[in-house]
């Protein structure tokens, strides 16, 4: 079977899941991003931060999913998608 990650950056969060061919959801990982309001209607992110959850994220997926017996190859994960606001 063929599996698939894909990495969500919105305004507030990270989202990672793995699925698999069929579309199935194997597992989901999420992490907060830092968000900064220095002034009114102004808003800014760290791209560093940004970066670091989604590592975070893709770290956690592939060593649950991804050691052991009965795991998922790392070879059959076969695409990431990447997706930011």
């Amino acid at each position: 079977m063929k599996y698939f990650l894909g990495v969500d950056v919105g305004t507030s969060s990270v989202r990672v899941g793995l699925f698999d061919q069929n579309g199935e959801l194997i597992d989901f990982k999420s992490e907060l991003i830092k968000v900064y309001n220095f002034k009114a209607n102004f808003y800014e992110q760290s791209s560093d931060d940004i970066w670091n959850s989604t590592i975070k994220c893709l770290k956690q997926i592939l060593e649950k999913n991804c050691t052991g017996e009965k795991r998922i190859k790392v070879e059959d994960i076969v695409s990431i998608g990447f997706d930011a606001t």
